[in-house]
Parts: C-alpha cells; structure tokens; sequence
C-alpha cells in the first residue's frame, strides 16, 4: 500500500511540476537567470581567491617550517661531526 501511495505522490509531483497553463514571460525570468549567475560567477570567483590566497599561505607557513627543521638538522649534524 506504501508502494502505491509513493507512486501516486510522485506522479502529482510530475504532473504539478509540468503544468503547462503556467506561461509566463521568458523575458523576465531570463533576465533573472542571467543576474543570478552572475552573482554566483561573482561569489565563485571571490571564494576561489580567498582559497588561493589561504592555501598560498600554508604553503609558506610549511615551507617555513621545513626551513626551521633543515636548518636545526644541519646544525645537529655538524655538532656530532667532531663527535665521530
């Protein structure tokens, strides 16, 4: 009975979904569309610099931090050479 109630449902939804009575003006709801993308093509193009810019700074803050280990490293190894 589940079975036939869900496929009931989903056919109104396809039904109220396709009404063709509703004809509105492709005019206004392209120029909608095309404000809408570029809103979104605006928000994108911020969203990839501050990722950019943040993934920008964790490669300088690794490569910081490698800098630091060599530099301890060689230090170290140059200690333990007269030790050998």
């Amino acid at each position: 009975m589940k079975k036939v109630f869900a496929i009931i449902a989903i056919a109104g939804v396809m039904v109220a979904c396709n009404n063709s009575s509703d004809k509105k003006d492709k005019g206004a709801d392209s120029a909608a569309i095309n404000n809408m993308i570029d809103s979104a093509k605006g928000a994108m193009d911020k969203m990839v610099d501050s990722a950019s810019g943040a993934m920008n700074n964790m490669v300088d803050s690794a490569k910081g931090a490698m800098d630091k280990m060599t530099d301890s490293a060689s230090k170290k190894v140059e200690e333990m050479k007269p030790k050998m």
